[in-house]
């Protein structure tokens, strides 16, 4: 009975064509044409940020400031940053505040 079990398994893999070797064989294949295709997608993604940051980089407007130097209305460069300038410095503004336990 298993002999017959045995070639009825045999047959079913021979008519669904399941030959371990091709399968092996054609599931490195589609490894390989995935790795291919993500190599592929890898390149046009770098391509297309490089054209986007040319493109960023054509329509920047060079300006050079200065320390202390008024850009706007509210903003004021302070080294590389730019902060907000509210026309008086806050640091003198401060007042002591003695706190009682009462």
């Amino acid at each position: 009975m298993s002999a017959e079990l045995e070639h009825q398994a045999y047959w079913a893999i021979k008519r669904l064509n399941l030959d371990p070797e091709l399968v092996g064989k054609k599931r490195v294949n589609q490894l390989h044409e995935l790795e291919e295709f993500r190599l592929h997608v890898y390149e046009n993604a770098k391509l297309y940020m490089e054209k986007m940051k040319r493109w960023h980089d054509k329509h920047i407007v060079a300006q050079t400031f200065t320390p202390r130097e008024k850009t706007g209305p509210t903003f004021l460069v302070n080294r590389q940053r730019v902060k907000h300038n509210f026309g008086v410095d806050l640091d003198c503004d401060r007042e002591a505040l003695e706190l009682n336990d009462e």
